[in-house]
């Protein structure tokens, strides 16, 4: 009885990540000359809430990516390719997000301006 073996074809991904490399850059520069908000809103949304999404979406990225090591372990091809398209997927709107955020709402101060704070924490 004879197995046969699958010819695994390796795949160019240059146009792909030449084209997301581009649009990334496209957007962190195009983050730097979106007006800065004095109410930390954009087109009518809040943005102080982008931190909880942030949060969110990286945990069900740590999720995706669990799934896809055990599927690889499995040896199910198919659906780990799948999971780790969704997990970059998911990065890649977590960039955006978080560059939104930080590009457009006003820096948080932590311990006070002259750093003050700072003792009151350590001691």
């Amino acid at each position: 009885m004879k197995t046969e073996e699958k010819k695994i074809v390796p795949r160019n991904y240059n146009r792909y990540v030449w084209g997301l490399t581009v649009v990334a850059v496209i957007i962190i520069l195009g983050t730097n000359y979106i007006p800065r908000s004095t109410s930390n809103t954009l087109l009518g949304i809040d943005l102080t809430v982008l931190p909880l999404f942030n949060a969110i979406i990286n945990g069900i990225t740590f999720i995706v990516l669990i799934a896809a090591l055990v599927v690889i372990k499995k040896k199910n091809i198919t659906a780990h390719r799948r999971l780790i398209y969704v997990a970059f997927i998911l990065t890649f709107i977590f960039l955006v997000s978080y560059l939104i955020y930080h590009s457009m709402v006003a820096a948080t101060p932590f311990g006070g301006k002259d750093l003050s704070g700072l003792f009151t924490i350590l001691y």
